[in-house]
């Protein structure tokens, strides 16, 4: 199966979150890819982070997260509303807060 190259680029940032202990990774996952949208074409977990400032039975998730539209370069005000999404639902469902 031949999938042509992407014609407009793609914006990368890194997204870190702190969640309770005991959820699992997957779950903020799907959690990020449901908010993300059809822009939000790559999501990976790079970094898993407990102790030091972050509260206790509390740990720190870090995601590379991957934009893309095919018919468009996307803008950063675009990146900032799907990020904006992908935060809110987060801490709607699983309680996540971003990472400071």
């Amino acid at each position: 199966p031949y999938t042509p190259l992407p014609t407009y680029p793609a914006i990368r940032e890194d997204l870190a979150l702190v969640v309770p202990q005991t959820t699992p990774s997957d779950a903020v996952r799907q959690e990020i890819v449901k908010a993300g949208g059809y822009l939000l074409s790559h999501v990976e977990l790079f970094d898993v982070f407990s102790g030091g400032s972050l509260p206790a039975g509390h740990r720190s998730l870090a995601y590379h997260l991957t934009y893309q539209a095919n018919d468009k370069t996307l803008t950063d005000k675009d990146a900032r509303k799907i990020r904006q999404r992908i935060i809110a639902q987060l801490e709607r469902n699983l309680g996540a807060k971003l990472r400071e």
